[in-house]
């Protein structure tokens, strides 16, 4: 029978310059592929944010981070003590051992010389070291996944609130669910959830959720204890919003943006709500559905 289990990940730290072309090619990208794991660098994914926090995303979410540090690249040495903050599993590669500084020897590292098939061989030998005795320790919460009616919030999406009727004393239930994707578990007590928001919803209330003023025309409803969540698990985050401040000056289409606090720095997901006359539920449009809601095709 094969082995259906997600493949770990390696994430690669190294210089994008064709003089180490060929060492991450036929070297790292190789022995990950033979040691049942797969490797990727920031250059080879396609992605929206910026480079610098998509790189903090792939080191949280990485199993495993091999950095080259041949050269002593000012970026790669930054990108290696990010992930050693995070407590990331890592192997340092290096063509000198001159290139591993005192403070960071005492760390896994492969000396090759040069030798591609030398460092292929070790470090296959070491990933698959890894893969076959994966750690316990905490997933770090930047690695969280949002969701409205099992459907992801990314940015750029449209989510429909729908108003349950038109009287102004009627409330707007505002509700999120928080996801772990990853196979380990995330402390959530050492994350906060803000949703920022423009004045109609300033006015929220729910056991979990406090308010602060962000600038002149915004406000963040920030969520607390959600406590541990397990490899897959999920937490509902439930708000009340007053309706009456919606439909006077502000208009039923507002822009919001979902923020994830974490200890190593933050993660915004900015996204617009439309409010719509119809039942008390959510739903996400974007893409195809928006298009099948004007033409009221299914």
């Amino acid at each position: 029978m094969s082995d259906t289990r997600p493949k770990p990940f390696v994430f690669v730290l190294m210089p994008f310059e064709p003089a180490f072309r060929d060492i991450y090619e036929l070297g790292i990208r190789a022995a990950a592929s033979e040691a049942g794991a797969y490797a990727e660098r920031v250059d080879e994914q396609i992605f929206d944010e910026s480079i610098l926090q998509r790189v903090y995303n792939q080191i949280a979410k990485a199993d495993l981070i091999v950095a080259d540090m041949t050269g002593r690249n000012a970026n790669v040495f930054y990108e290696v003590g990010y992930a050693h903050a995070l407590g990331k599993r890592t192997i340092l590669l290096t063509r000198e051992a001159a290139d591993i500084p005192f403070d960071l020897k005492h760390f896994p590292h492969i000396v090759h010389g040069g030798s591609i098939a030398d460092l292929k061989n070790e470090l296959q030998r070491r990933i698959r070291w890894f893969a076959e005795n994966p750690t316990t320790t905490f997933q770090t919460p930047l690695e969280l996944a949002f969701f409205t009616e099992g459907r992801p919030i990314t940015n750029g999406s449209a989510l429909a609130f729908l108003l349950p009727r038109q009287e102004d004393t009627s409330d707007i239930n505002i509700a999120f669910d928080v996801h772990n994707p990853t196979d380990r578990i995330i402390d959530g007590a050492r994350a906060e959830i803000g949703l920022v928001v423009p004045e109609a919803l300033r006015r929220a209330y729910a056991p979990n959720v406090s308010t602060v003023r962000v600038d002149t025309s915004r406000w963040m409803h920030v969520f607390t204890g959600l406590g541990a969540i397990l490899p897959g698990a999920w937490r509902a985050l439930r708000m009340r919003c007053q309706r009456r401040y919606l439909d006077r000056e502000h208009g039923r289409e507002l822009s919001v943006i979902l923020r994830l606090f974490a200890e190593v720095g933050y993660r915004d997901t900015q996204f617009t709500i439309r409010f719509e006359n119809r039942q008390d539920e959510a739903i996400v449009l974007d893409g195809n559905d928006q298009a099948n809601a004007k033409t009221g095709t299914a």
